[in-house]
């Protein structure tokens, strides 16, 4: 952990920054500056972003195989595994000797599944652009706030160049507006489109963020609450309902208040933390114990 005693010193600290050679830390204080430390919050985040590939029939029918998928017997471990290992990289940065040990793991995992679910490389170019462009478009297109800041965006486009490079992903944008152009076009195209494998998918995905964070009553909650932070295209593209008009609304509108508060109005973290931690350690986490 980097102590710091500074007001909003991580937003000062962001623009002082390169974001070609400093992007691992730029990244890293993006994330923390936004994302509350706790496993809910990152949960949510992650489930979001996760119901997008749902969108590529390709790439649904590898993770769902006909109703039989691992997420289905094992949806929240496999949530906290894949959480900590997005975040380690972005905690520990991509040149990191951890980052280089966590991707070769996720590479050879995705080269099994390929040797069966054999999924085509544009599902890897449009899962680049989502990590890439994630929280701008969070920000800006369902929350209604500024967007990532131009040192944010390159940060960011750097980091997620170099962890697709790093998973044998080829013909990767080299610009945000290139990354801009594929998600745009991609998510209006053929390649984007309902399957009930992606149905059956975003929706066990969704009903597991539920499930582990609200009691039965107030499940519908966690349920709007996915839907209410994805973008509306996503949804009615897999067919699911949206959330009632007043309560998207409502949630938005609090998040901009949140996003907010966040950037002007309270200080900074005193320190940096991590973000894997807060997967790892929490009381309910479903990753194996720490040694």
């Amino acid at each position: 952990m980097t102590d710091k005693r500074g007001y909003k010193w991580i937003r000062a600290e962001i623009e002082r920054l390169d974001p070609e050679t400093d992007s691992e830390r730029i990244v890293r204080l993006t994330h923390c500056q936004l994302l509350p430390k706790s496993l809910l919050a990152v949960h949510l985040f992650y489930t979001v972003g996760f119901v997008r590939f749902a969108g590529p029939p390709e790439s649904a029918d590898s993770v769902d195989r006909g109703g039989t998928g691992m997420l289905y017997e094992h949806g929240i471990r496999r949530a906290d595994e894949t959480m900590f290992h997005l975040f380690t990289w972005i905690d520990d940065g991509v040149s990191s000797p951890a980052s280089a040990k966590s991707l070769d793991y996720v590479r050879n995992w995705h080269s099994g599944v390929a040797r069966n679910w054999p999924m085509p490389l544009h599902t890897f170019q449009h899962s680049a652009a989502v990590f890439t462009l994630a929280i701008d478009r969070l920000l800006r297109h369902v929350v209604g706030a500024p967007g990532s800041t131009e040192n944010e965006r390159r940060a960011q486009l750097a980091h997620w160049r170099t962890v697709s490079e790093r998973l044998g992903v080829a013909d990767i944008p080299q610009t945000w507006e290139g990354m801009e152009d594929l998600l745009e076009s991609y998510e209006r195209g053929a390649d984007f489109a309902y399957s009930q494998s992606g149905q059956r998918l975003a929706n066990a995905l969704i009903d597991q963020f539920a499930t582990r964070w609200f009691p039965r009553p107030l499940r519908w909650f966690g349920r709007w609450l996915v839907l209410a932070f994805s973008e509306e295209h996503v949804i009615d593209t897999l067919g699911i309902s949206r959330p009632p008009a007043p309560f998207s609304y409502a949630v938005r509108r609090l998040a901009r208040v949140a996003v907010f508060a966040k950037r002007h109005v309270l200080p900074g973290p005193r320190a940096v933390f991590r973000l894997s931690d807060v997967i790892a350690d929490h009381k309910n986490s479903a990753l194996a114990p720490r040694r």
